[in-house]
């Protein structure tokens, strides 16, 4: 029963994380701190890892667990390491 609803209350949360976090990394890119928004980037990682950790529990379909949000993590990780090495 807990789980459920924490599951829930973070399947909806997703999308609000992501509009604050667009409009982060654009005040960052403005301020022109490579090094910082790569550190961003990488807390920023953990987001679509716990979307598809929501899609695989709550038994939605693999493709998009993995598909999208693990292939999305993926993204964002090699970008991280690039910004962070640059």
């Amino acid at each position: 029963m807990l789980w459920t609803v924490l599951t829930r209350k973070l399947a909806t949360r997703g999308n609000g994380i992501t509009r604050e976090g667009t409009l982060f990394v654009a005040i960052l890119l403005a301020n022109g701190s490579a090094r910082l928004l790569g550190w961003f980037m990488l807390a920023a990682t953990l987001i679509p890892v716990g979307d598809a950790l929501i899609v695989l529990r709550s038994k939605g379909p693999k493709t998009a667990g993995y598909g999208i949000h693990g292939a999305t993590a993926l993204v964002m990780a090699v970008i991280t390491v690039l910004l962070l090495a640059g």
